[in-house]
């Protein structure tokens, strides 16, 4: 019994003397760099983590500090899979995970590949400098500007494009099932050439609301201001006026006019107000940003076209 016990006390000693996993230490290097304000070095320890082990944890604190350095994209993609690993196991922190990459999406260019033949023996997928496993359809996101899009299979000829895109934009690219061959070289091409698409939705209502009421303050300015000469006119038939100034004999005449006078002034202020909002939904209205619509070429093996796409 003695010799039993002595054994189940050291085998508890040798799991708690158990050093930490690499991981789990580059991690926590990488949490004291990033609250010293040390973040290319934080990055470092983090990337170097989450190749050890893709724990979402990890991916979030990455994202955080990739976002830190201007490196979006990147950041976008550590923030999404954060968000998936952590919904998938159902932990709470996916929706603030979510709204890290919903906030920085915007800032990006949306990009998505269409494969014709994602089970391609040997094929290999790039957007920009990072490999993506293929699928029959790829969403990801890349820095406003140029990105090219490549795939490679043995004994394929290879496949490459070039697509430009705006913050908020979308670009379409179409792998064929046969890559390069059959039709004769595909791309590279510039997509996505900006043209001036309608004014922000958004934007637009608002300009409207506020000239609708500006114009609707000035029709009552000028309701009130006929109403209170039309009685200031009355109000001088019973008050002769003298040396410019109206003599009335009695305090009701006298109530007449300076209810109408008290009615010019509610007119003005309607016309004031009326002026400043017609001007504002004016102002609103021109300086609103257009929507991106984006006219991209694309090409396959068998068909070339034209796609339309932007953000509205």
């Amino acid at each position: 019994m003695r010799s039993v016990g002595l054994t189940l006390v050291l085998l508890c000693a040798v799991a708690v003397a158990q050093p930490k996993n690499k991981s789990t230490e580059l991690f926590e290097e990488g949490r004291a760099l990033a609250g010293a304000g040390k973040i290319k070095e934080a990055c470092d320890k983090f990337d170097e983590s989450f190749k050890l082990d893709r724990a979402p944890g990890t991916a979030l604190n990455y994202g955080d500090c990739l976002e830190k350095l201007g490196q979006l994209r990147r950041a976008w993609q550590m923030f999404d899979s954060a968000a998936k690993d952590f919904a998938r196991d159902n932990d709470g922190r996916a929706s603030y995970a979510k709204q890290r990459a919903d906030a920085v999406s915007p800032k990006l260019a949306a990009i998505t590949v269409k494969v014709a033949n994602p089970q391609l023996a040997g094929l290999v997928i790039e957007i920009g400098d990072q490999t993506v496993t293929a699928a029959a359809q790829i969403e990801d996101r890349f820095e406003p500007g140029e990105i090219v899009v490549r795939a490679t299979a043995p004994g394929k000829q290879e496949f490459s494009t070039r697509a430009n895109g705006l913050a908020g934009s979308s670009v379409i690219v179409d792998i064929p099932a046969e890559l390069g061959s059959g039709g004769g070289a595909v791309g590279p091409f510039i997509a996505d050439k900006p043209e001036g698409g309608r004014r922000d939705k958004q934007r637009v209502r608002i300009a409207l609301v506020m000239g609708g009421v500006g114009v609707a303050s000035l029709a009552t300015s000028l309701v009130l201001g006929m109403s209170a000469k039309a009685k200031y006119d009355d109000g001088l038939d019973d008050c002769p006026v003298t040396d410019g100034t109206p003599r009335c004999s009695t305090d009701a005449q006298l109530q007449v006019l300076d209810d109408a006078g008290a009615r010019a002034n509610i007119a003005t202020g309607f016309a004031v107000a009326g002026g400043a909002l017609l001007v504002a939904g004016v102002v609103i209205y021109f300086t609103a940003p257009r929507e991106s619509m984006q006219v991209s070429p694309t090409a396959s093996g068998s068909s070339v076209g034209l796609s339309l796409s932007g953000s509205f």
